[in-house]
């Protein structure tokens, strides 16, 4: 095949070609996600083939309120932070559950004393992120010894996917949450 004719990899289109197929490869979408419009859109980060181009981004879920790291800067004027416990609620390398409406949030101490909230359930196998082991700051499922960083939510290599994260702060000894804006 001449290198006029060839394909080009990022795009699956020849050179004379007026652009990608537009239709989507469907054994290949990844499944939607939650947050992910009913419209059917890819997820943010994905081309049509349902490949990542990059680090996975976490978004948004659909829950009342409950915001993700992404939308912390945007969203600081409007949040409402509520108290969910004292530190010293939570041992060091440890963690509670706090219930709300639509999910339960794990929200772990780590050996510093800082705190980290994240949706209770890792992205393998919806395994309790809460009965973990906090090392550093990362949490080891329980299920199948998967590492997800406290701070931005992600697995770390060789796995990957995320978990929604809760901003989270202290206040003296008081443990906030941004559960509501």
């Amino acid at each position: 095949m001449p290198a006029s004719a060839r394909p080009d990899r990022d795009t699956g289109t020849s050179p004379s070609s007026p652009g990608p197929d537009p239709a989507p490869v469907s054994s290949t979408l990844p499944r939607q996600m939650p947050g992910d419009d009913a419209e059917g859109t890819l997820p943010r980060g994905t081309n049509r083939a349902g490949m990542s181009p990059g680090p996975v981004s976490c978004r948004r879920a659909p829950l009342d309120g409950i915001m993700t790291m992404q939308d912390r800067c945007d969203e600081a004027s409007k949040t409402t932070w509520t108290r969910v416990g004292e530190l010293d609620d939570i041992p060091r390398l440890g963690c509670r559950v706090v219930q709300t409406r639509h999910t339960d949030v794990a929200v772990f101490r780590t050996a510093d004393d800082r705190v980290f909230a994240l949706f209770d359930r890792c992205p393998h196998k919806q395994g309790k992120l809460s009965q973990g082991i906090v090392h550093g700051t990362s949490v080891t499922c329980p299920l199948h010894n998967w590492v997800i960083g406290l701070d931005d939510g992600l697995a770390k290599d060789p796995d990957s996917g995320c978990v929604h994260t809760v901003p989270a702060r202290l206040e003296g000894t008081d443990i906030l949450l941004a559960l509501g804006s």
